[in-house]
């Protein structure tokens, strides 16, 4: 599967740890997602390389991704909010001049916080 950079609009990653009767095991993932909802995962597993390698291929990953496809995302939204739309990221809305978030106040209340200058 190939998805071009430019078509990037969603990066997820995390590390997942999980112990088995003592022994550890981790995962590190990244997660492209495109606009036609397609996704590629990269994961990086400790099948014959040791525990620190595996950090560093994990980071060097995360390096390129904040400095290749981050800004791309960045300037789609910046042109999104230019031309008077929303950018919705989780509970926020993101709007040209101020964003609304979600206010879930012991889970009753569910109502829109503006945030402005």
């Amino acid at each position: 599967m190939v998805i071009q950079t430019n078509d990037i609009v969603s990066i997820k990653y995390g590390i997942f740890v999980q112990i088995v009767n003592g022994v550890r095991t981790s995962s590190y993932t990244i997660w492209f997602l495109d606009e036609n909802n397609k996704s590629i995962k990269i994961e990086c597993n400790r099948l014959l390389l040791r525990l620190r390698s595996v950090e560093k291929i994990y980071e060097q990953i995360l390096n390129a991704t904040y400095c290749h496809v981050v800004p791309i995302i960045l300037n789609k939204i910046n042109r999104k909010l230019l031309k008077g739309n929303y950018e919705e990221i989780g509970d926020c809305k993101l709007y040209k001049d101020y964003i609304t978030i979600k206010a879930k106040i012991l889970f009753i209340l569910n109502e829109d916080l503006i945030i402005d200058d």
